[in-house]
């Protein structure tokens, strides 16, 4: 990896450091959606959805639209759904190490 690379990952890595922002990717994972949506589907208030959703997308993770007065918010790219696909592995593949760990005591 080169340091721009390093740099890349530590600020989006930073970014999806907050179990809110991973929740509002997901709502995102299943079509554009605005600000006043994703605050329900994710129990925020709006201001808090905004302050999330401005962290996400100064590090790239989002992009936005404008509709009339509204903002649209979508994924980047297929790439960031793929993200939260590899965490949810992992967490299964180290819940299962754990439990093994475990009964092995």
């Amino acid at each position: 990896m080169t340091d721009d690379e390093r740099n890349f990952g530590s600020m989006m890595f930073g970014a999806l450091a907050n179990p809110a922002r991973l929740h509002i990717l997901e709502v995102l994972s299943s079509g554009p959606a605005s600000v006043n949506e994703i605050a329900e589907k994710v129990g925020l208030k709006q201001s808090m959805t905004s302050q999330h959703l401005s962290a996400l997308l100064r590090a790239g993770a989002v992009v936005k639209e404008a509709n009339g007065n509204l903002r649209i918010y979508n994924l980047r790219g297929p790439r960031i759904a793929q993200i939260l696909r590899l965490v949810e592995e992992f967490h299964r593949v180290h819940l299962r190490n754990l439990q093994e760990l475990l009964s092995r005591q």
